[in-house]
């Protein structure tokens, strides 16, 4: 599957940056950038392909250097608990993907500088 400039392409690559900038710009505060910091992960080039936080957890897929997923659960209630972090290859997360999802991924890659 190759980039052709579509509309969906265009979309998924604004909220990409959006997000990105959300969640990682110099001034941001947020969790996840904390978390991917402190475990020495790069957020230059890190976006968010799926994220659902909700009251007791923050759940992301986050795409590093276009070159593999990490599967992040950040405990929001109590502070003393760890985040998981679990390294998925791409291969292991292109199966089964939707052909929307591919497209997302394909854009975030493009963004990260990885043309695969």
């Amino acid at each position: 599957m190759r980039l052709i400039g579509s509309k969906m392409e265009k979309e998924f690559r604004e909220e990409l940056i959006s997000s990105h900038r959300h969640h990682f710009s110099k001034n941001s505060d947020k969790k996840l950038k904390s978390v991917l910091l402190e475990n020495n992960y790069s957020v230059d080039d890190a976006y968010i392909l799926i994220g659902f936080p909700d009251e007791s957890e923050e759940h992301y897929l986050v795409l590093i250097d276009g070159s593999f997923i990490l599967s992040v659960v950040i405990e929001m209630l109590y502070e003393n608990v760890a985040p998981v972090i679990e390294h998925v290859s791409l291969q292991e997360y292109k199966q089964g993907l939707s052909r929307m999802k591919q497209v997302q991924l394909l854009v975030a890659q493009n963004l990260a500088g990885n043309k695969t």
